[in-house]
């Protein structure tokens, strides 16, 4: 410190990026409430928290797609393990991987102060059909009380442009679409869905798509 004072360097020392979930002086969770009494109330992540652990997973895996060559002969599994670890770095180990919930499975839950605050699946692109089966199974795994959730999407295949393209234009003929919400961006897409045993309960689900490049082929 003795020495940058006498170099005259001004200096201004950055904060750490914190979600607010986990801030030394985090601000609440929305809640949510649940039925006419108020003491029904229960916790929901808020949208702007939301956003944070959906752009956490975006920017991994756009690091993904930067470096083609490693993770090119990656599985799901694989893939996935790698959001697990952006998350748990930044959510202090609360994100989990194969996790029982509600019907099955799920790929990614993140649980805070001991409820489910997020959902995700992962899957290779397979095309519309493949999509619809993904959702139904993630709307198997979200309970009555989870509202956020999200499919991420690896596509291995060419046209990523009509991959996208896809996506968007076949997820409203989903029996339990309610509406399209404004893109995040070209590949991040946002749908408020109900869920699929309750038509009073909503879900916002994102969509995010990826091009991670094939395995090259054997000469």
């Amino acid at each position: 410190d003795a020495l940058m004072e006498s170099l005259n360097i001004p200096l201004r020392r950055e904060e750490p990026a914190a979600v607010a979930l986990f801030h030394p002086q985090p601000r609440p969770l929305k809640l949510e409430t649940v039925g006419p009494r108020s003491d029904t109330a229960q916790w929901t992540v808020g949208l702007e928290d939301y956003d944070y652990i959906l752009s956490l997973m975006e920017h991994m895996v756009l690091a993904m797609e930067k470096s083609p060559h490693t993770f090119s002969t990656m599985d799901e599994n694989s893939l996935r393990d790698f959001l697990l670890v952006i998350l748990n770095a930044h959510f202090k180990g609360m994100a989990t991987a194969e996790t029982f919930n509600n019907d099955g499975k799920t790929d990614i839950l993140l649980r805070y102060m001991g409820k489910n605050v997020f959902v995700a699946e992962c899957k290779f692109w397979g095309g519309p059909k493949a999509l619809r089966k993904t959702i139904d199974q993630l709307l198997g795994y979200t309970g009555w009380r989870d509202s956020k959730a999200a499919v991420v999407i690896f596509n291995r295949n060419r046209k990523f442009s009509e991959v996208l393209q896809r996506i968007e234009e076949n997820l409203p003929s989903h029996p339990c679409f309610q509406q399209k919400l404004p893109n995040k961006s070209v590949s991040h897409f946002r749908f408020m869905f109900r869920h699929s045993d309750d038509e009073a309960r909503d879900i916002q689900l994102a969509v995010l798509a990826f091009d991670i490049p094939a395995p090259p082929s054997a000469s």
